[in-house]
């Protein structure tokens, strides 16, 4: 890997860590909502488009409230919404960085090619050894991207979970790495700390998601509970060390 590029893309291990942390707690809740046969599972059983959807809200909740939980990574976190498809957004205001997440079915597998995905990779291509063969002027001030690739399709601990710099094409990769087997400063620290908690330190409220489901008549705005498990945080955890 080019040490230059590498360098340019790099996060602090926090922001590695608190990736991690939110798909495999975004994949837990929605696991374990789906063996609970909780709605909308009873309601729709065997769709396999509502189930994806769900698994993603469930994701971009998990990663939405971590991130609001760590003000000092000042990190702006957006649930954005095209053609009734969400994804959220990150922005890491210092290294003036975007991040997108992606589900994928194989490691090192490219995200599905997307117009905001383009204009968001756009940054990137200053990055391009094959883009710099030529004498292209780039502008500086455009942020970089970064998409996180992950497959939770087969259950709560994903296969793998990556991070990458695709070019604005969205036809190779200029970055990539792997996190599932990452170990971060923050994992260690925050394992300390739970020995000393109070079980009412740990205990959290539900998280309170607003699902759009197509109806036969009209689309719906229906809230979905999805109860937080102290001890599942902790598991998880301990799974990404």
């Amino acid at each position: 890997m080019n040490p230059i590029v590498e360098k340019e893309f790099a996060l602090d291990e926090r922001v590695y860590d608190l990736l991690l942390r939110g798909i495999k707690l975004g994949l837990k809740d929605f696991y374990d909502q789906k063996e609970k046969k909780a709605w909308p599972f009873i309601e729709y059983p065997t769709s396999k488009i509502t189930f994806p959807w769900i698994r993603i809200v469930c994701i971009n909740n998990a990663i939405d409230s971590l991130t609001k939980e760590s003000p000092d990574l000042e990190i702006t976190s957006e649930i954005k919404r095209i053609a009734g498809y969400e994804y959220i957004l990150l922005t890491l205001e210092k290294e003036n960085i975007k991040i997108t997440i992606s589900s994928v079915d194989k490691a090192g597998d490219l995200p599905e090619a997307s117009e905001y995905r383009a204009d968001l990779a756009a940054g990137n291509d200053r990055f391009n050894p094959q883009e710099t063969l030529f004498e292209v002027i780039y502008d500086e001030l455009l942020p970089k991207s970064l998409v996180v690739t992950y497959n939770g399709k087969k259950g709560p601990i994903p296969d793998f979970i990556r991070i990458g710099a695709t070019t604005s094409e969205q036809n190779t990769w200029i970055y990539e790495m792997d996190l599932s087997t990452r170990t971060t400063k923050t994992t260690i620290e925050k394992k300390k700390d739970t020995s000393t908690k109070s079980n009412q330190d740990t205990q959290k409220s539900p998280i309170k998601l607003q699902v759009n489901v197509q109806r036969k008549e009209k689309d719906e705005v229906v809230p979905l509970t999805i109860k937080e498990n102290a001890v599942a945080k902790k598991d998880i955890d301990e799974e990404i060390k």
